[in-house]
Formats: C-alpha cells, structure tokens, sequence
C-alpha cells in the first residue's frame, strides 16, 4: 500500500484513527509521512500529498488522516 486515506468519526475519542492505523497498518521497517489538517482548515493537502507520492522512495508511505471531510477524502481516493 502506498497511500492510505482515513476518514471516521471521532466519537470514540480522538485517538480513534491513529490507533487502528497503528494496529492494522504501520511497519517498524517502513518509513511514514502522516498528513492531518483541524477542524479549522489544512490549506493546500492536497498539493502536499501531490509532492509526497511524486517524490517519495519505495519505502516511504504516505497516511492521510481526512477526519469527517469527505470531499478531501473523495478527491485524494480519485486521484491517488
């Protein structure tokens, strides 16, 4: 897997997300770049995963936290 996009509700505490990425998905010999924006705006996510998947290595992985944001996570899953 090369990029993963999360998107859930929050409503089981706000560690929801990054704990089942840590038990479902992360490698101790990989190496990760997390994306995650607030509730307030994360600006330009979308060029920044652009420059992540087009200059990244093989072993370097990319986790996109979209939160409640749908239309983040919509376009990120269409275009990656």
């Amino acid at each position: 897997m090369n990029i993963l996009i999360l998107s859930c509700d929050t409503g089981g505490g706000h560690n929801t997300a990054g704990l089942a990425v840590l038990e479902e998905f992360l490698s101790p010999n990989l190496t990760y770049y997390l994306v995650a924006g607030g509730s307030m705006g994360a600006g330009k996510v979308k060029k920044l995963v652009k420059y992540l998947v087009l200059s990244r290595r093989s072993q370097e992985h990319i986790i996109v936290i979209c939160g409640k944001n749908d239309s983040l996570k919509h376009a990120l899953s269409h275009r990656f």
